[in-house]
């Protein structure tokens, strides 16, 4: 008994050696990581919407509750309708959605091995896009959301038999299930992230996604190299270089990038991407 007993004391000591250097291996990844974007983010010039310069990009997430509560406050006044989700654009809706439709289409292929073709609709609103793009393809959809009254006209309004889950959450706190999606869209809410907050969301996304599985990013990108910041609800128009630095950090690699602008709308360009 006393040798088993020394073999048991030394298993557990490996164990716990074992888990500390895993923890320190893990804790220095994201040292590097936080080191990288700030180098990143110390190179990043922009603007707010008069046109005032913002020297250091890092100082606007200081606070990120702070930073955060703004476009939650944003989101909580705006009406739960296909005008309100778009910022009183309610014209572009037509257009917006033809375009989804045909670049997602370039991918359903990728699923077509899939038992249960799965989508989630992360700041899904409504519901606007899961009805008029997701369902007509897909066998089940989720939706996440962080305002409860868009989710609430969303199971009004959407089939229950297709539309599974409505998960109400910030994005930057929401971690969606491993290996179960076929896509993740995600649109016209990529501006309100932090950084660092979009990294790590994105890389929880690329674990949630099944062999075959895309993530969809589609928002709005400055015409030039520098950012804008709309402080009214605290985004931040990303120029294209800046997303992609920021999917370089997420391991994604991109499979299609498409910018487009809407017709008669006096609008930022709309740029898609497709991520693997």
């Amino acid at each position: 008994m006393p040798p088993r007993t020394h073999k048991n004391k030394l298993r557990k000591k490996k164990k716990i050696k074992l888990k500390r250097k895993k923890q320190k291996i893990q804790k220095q990844k994201q040292k590097i990581q936080q080191q990288k974007l700030q180098k990143i983010q110390k190179i990043i010039k922009g603007k707010n919407m008069s046109g005032n310069k913002i020297e250091n990009y890092e100082k606007l997430f200081t606070s990120k509750d702070d930073w955060y509560a703004k476009s939650k406050q944003f989101w909580k006044e705006s009406e739960p309708t296909v005008n309100g989700m778009l910022g009183g654009y309610e014209e572009i809706s037509e257009e917006d959605t033809q375009h989804s439709i045909q670049f997602l289409s370039q991918f359903l292929d990728r699923f077509s091995q899939s038992k249960t073709k799965y989508a989630l609709d992360c700041g899904s609103g409504i519901g606007r896009v899961t009805k008029n793009v997701f369902l007509p393809s897909f066998d089940a959809v989720d939706l996440v959301d962080s305002e409860n009254s868009f989710l609430e006209v969303a199971k009004q309004n959407l089939d229950p038999k297709k539309v599974l889950n409505f998960y109400c959450s910030p994005l930057e706190k929401f971690t969606p299930d491993p290996n179960k999606y076929d896509l993740i869209w995600v649109q016209w809410v990529a501006i309100y992230f932090a950084d660092d907050d979009f990294v790590i969301f994105l890389k929880n996304c690329k674990q949630a996604l099944k062999e075959n599985g895309i993530i969809i990013i589609k928002d709005n990108s400055s015409k030039n190299n520098g950012f804008v910041l709309d402080e009214s609800d605290n985004s931040i128009i990303r120029s294209i270089p800046h997303y992609k630095s920021i999917f370089k950090e997420a391991n994604l690699e991109i499979l299609k990038e498409e910018t487009i602008l809407f017709t008669g709308a006096s609008l930022y360009p709309v740029t898609t991407f497709a991520l693997k």
